[in-house]
């Protein structure tokens, strides 16, 4: 059992006025009656008292099944099963400082980031997710539909974010499938990466054996490079964000980061999946038709219980002394 606004029940004290005004009345009238004889009052109240020492008993039951209406009894739980349909879409973002390159504008993780937030303003009803990868993956955000929580992700991505450098696509790739598989009663949903990265493989182990095992399970791998096959040096910033040069190699050359889509391409192919090149000119669009072919599953089921609103207990006893009170007030007046 369970009451809504038990605060409502309070209008039950308007019964305290109710029985002080009959019992005021009630004394007047006997106070009244007291200078008459039987004969007389049986002259006067020819037509009856019009119900009138009924109608304070109506007043004790009205007001208190008022009151419980108002005040939304309950009882008794409902179970209902909700089917929902949408993908599952994690995106894996490549934080290595490789991805401060310029070779594009602003640079490589700038140009990802402003591409991320065009996608959450194009997706739509489906869950999103976030992986982070340098030298190794960490899940930055859970699946999640609020597109609003997931911008603030997106926003504060960073190459400074991963402790470990280095670029190993295998283990973002296997935090990936980690997130997708967390939630047990969407197991069947229809899952989707997208992986944004330069390509330059240096850690870890073969990512497009992984990514021909995910497809196993349903996964598809949508890559996105990032930077041209040119390239440019790789800038080092202090910890204020300054820049301090450039990353050089043991021998004091500098090193230069190249977009390497052949390993992104294999990745995207042996999934099912597609290839993008990023390199100024925006792909969101070409992403989000590529995510449409991908149909929707319609088989999460959540089971929700409530209580039931038992008003109508009260409604039609309500209903019923209402009624006999308007024939009592009609005698009443008709007398």
């Amino acid at each position: 059992m369970k009451v809504m606004h038990p605060w409502l029940l309070l209008l039950m004290l308007f019964l305290i006025p109710v029985l002080f005004l009959w019992w005021r009345g009630y004394k007047k009238r006997k106070e009244i009656f007291f200078f008459f004889s039987k004969l007389q009052l049986k002259s006067l109240l020819r037509g009856g008292d019009g119900g009138r020492k009924f109608l304070w008993s109506i007043y004790l039951f009205t007001i208190p099944l008022f009151s419980l209406i108002l005040a939304r009894f309950q009882y008794g739980l409902k179970s209902e099963i909700h089917k929902f349909s949408g993908r599952d879409v994690v995106f894996v973002v490549d934080v290595s400082r490789s991805m401060n390159t310029r070779d594009v504008n602003p640079s490589r993780l700038g140009l990802v980031k402003l591409q991320l937030e065009v996608l959450l303003d194009m997706l739509k009803g489906d869950r999103v997710g976030l992986v982070i990868f340098a030298g190794s993956g960490a899940v930055e955000m859970p699946l999640t539909t609020d597109y609003d929580f997931a911008r603030e992700f997106v926003r504060s991505l960073s190459t400074s974010l991963m402790k470990y450098q280095g670029t190993n696509i295998e283990n973002a790739l296997e935090k990936a499938d980690m997130l997708l598989e967390v939630d047990k009663n969407a197991r069947d949903r229809s899952k989707v990466i997208i992986l944004f990265s330069d390509g330059e493989n240096t850690t870890g182990g073969d990512p497009v054996n992984l990514a021909r095992k995910l497809s196993e399970t349903g996964i598809t791998i949508l890559t996105v490079g990032v930077g041209t096959p040119s390239g440019e040096p790789i800038p080092l910033f202090d910890s204020h964000g300054n820049m301090i040069g450039y990353k050089k190699d043991e021998k004091g050359k500098l090193v230069v980061s190249k977009l390497n889509a052949k390993t992104l391409e294999k990745i995207a192919e042996v999934s099912g999946g597609a290839f993008f090149q990023l390199q100024g000119n925006s792909v969101a669009g070409k992403i989000v038709s590529e995510i449409k072919k991908i149909e929707k599953s319609t088989v999460e089921k959540r089971v929700y219980s409530h209580y039931e609103d038992r008003f109508y207990w009260f409604a039609g006893p309500l209903f019923i002394f209402m009624f006999i009170e308007a024939l009592l007030r009609l005698r009443k007046n008709e007398g």
